[in-house]
């Protein structure tokens, strides 16, 4: 896991299961104690195909869908105290600010 500095990690969706009704992907960060369903619990933040970032059950509206062949980014700064994503290498912004966590955080795909 990561605690300092600045850390990416890429995910290419492949295949959602969309087409077959079963599932959407979400990708992001959590400290070793979230839910596995990332972004459910305040120690989870995830941002998923249907352009909405989720942390502690909470999704707003962030960036762009997302699906089959996009490959998305997800980044943490903690000198800037910030998570965020891009799309297919399209900065979308900010999608959290850590606030004053010391956790230590774990790359995730749901």
């Amino acid at each position: 896991g990561v605690n300092s500095g600045a850390y990416c990690f890429e995910v290419t969706i492949v295949k959602t299961g969309l087409s077959h009704g079963n599932g959407i992907a979400r990708v992001g960060w959590s400290a070793a104690h979230a839910s596995l369903d990332l972004g459910t619990d305040s120690a989870g933040y995830g941002y998923g195909g249907t352009a909405k970032a989720a942390n502690n059950r909470r999704f707003d509206d962030y960036g762009e869908t997302f699906g089959d062949g996009d490959t998305i980014g997800c980044y943490i700064n903690f000198d800037s105290r910030r998570i965020s994503f891009s799309k297919n290498g399209t900065d979308m912004g900010m999608a959290f600010a850590l606030g004053k966590s010391s956790a230590t955080f774990f790359p995730g795909c749901v």
